[in-house]
């Protein structure tokens, strides 16, 4: 009979340790949670908008939308500046196929979350920028909330227009450079499936 009782208060005390693992499980669980919550908050990705001369380039603009996609940065463009890169393309290179292009905006579109930015053409007028033709940018990255706006044309863009609204242009080897200190193994792997799609004609890593 005293085996019986030691058995059964064993029993009892592994399922009360079962319990206790258990509870202790879903608490520390909640707190990775808190603390992820918490990381994400402070490390919110930034919000940066793509120039039409950054999408005109199909290598760049495979490598820029791929990175997108790590969720390192939150990319954002426009119908104009969708408009701006593909006219740009077919008055440069008329052999290209308008409808081809098109389908690739509209891939970029479903694709990348929250992409499209909207209701900034009033803000337009208000701007200064050294070409006028650019003022759609910045009201863009304005009313996106944009930390950053990536262009081949920095000139387009200096720090006195944008800093008041806290936006900052960069070139793209310099943002592809941040990206890199910020996390190697997410960009590289992204610019490595991006070279594994360069088949016409292939590329090396150097290149």
């Amino acid at each position: 009979m005293a085996d019986q009782l030691t058995a059964q208060e064993l029993a009892a005390e592994a399922k009360n340790l079962v319990v206790d693992i258990a509870a202790k499980q879903k608490e520390t669980a909640a707190e990775h949670a808190k603390a992820f919550d918490e990381f994400k908050k402070a490390n919110d990705a930034p919000n940066v908008l793509l120039d039409a001369n950054v999408l005109y380039s199909a290598p760049l603009r495979d490598a820029l939308l791929e990175l997108a996609v790590t969720d390192l940065f939150k990319a954002k463009w426009t119908t104009d500046i969708h408009c701006e890169w593909i006219n740009a393309l077919l008055r440069n290179e008329p052999h290209l196929d308008r409808s081809k292009l098109e389908r690739a905006r509209d891939i970029m579109d479903q694709n990348v979350q929250d992409c499209l930015i909207e209701g900034y053409e009033s803000l337009i007028p208000s701007l200064e920028l050294p070409d006028a033709d650019d003022r759609h940018v910045l009201a863009a990255a304005i009313v996106g909330h944009c930390d950053v706006i990536i262009t081949q044309n920095l000139k387009d863009f200096p720090a006195t227009a944008l800093t008041p609204f806290g936006i900052e242009a960069q070139h793209p080897d310099e943002f592809f450079c941040n990206q890199l200190s910020l996390a190697p193994g997410l960009v590289c792997a992204a610019l490595r499936k991006v070279r594994a799609r360069l088949k016409n004609p292939p590329k090396t890593i150097e290149e």
